[in-house]
């Protein structure tokens, strides 16, 4: 599945609610945090690029068909 991140490294997280990393080429990545609202994005890197994030209950909402 494919998706389009709408978090990045540092921002406050909107919202209690788990957060899924997502490479920028949109592939939805196994790494899920548990973030309360305020809580600020880590930065993670893959193949040295910064990921993004969407929450769970967005994965829907924002996935693309591959």
């Amino acid at each position: 599945m494919l998706a389009t991140p709408k978090y990045r490294a540092y921002e406050s997280a909107p919202a209690e609610d788990t957060y899924v990393a997502v490479s920028r080429s949109g592939e939805v990545l196994s790494v899920t945090m548990w973030l309360k609202k305020g809580e600020r994005l880590p930065e993670l890197r893959v193949d040295g690029r910064s990921v993004g994030f969407i929450r769970v209950g967005e994965v829907e909402t924002t996935a693309k068909a591959a």
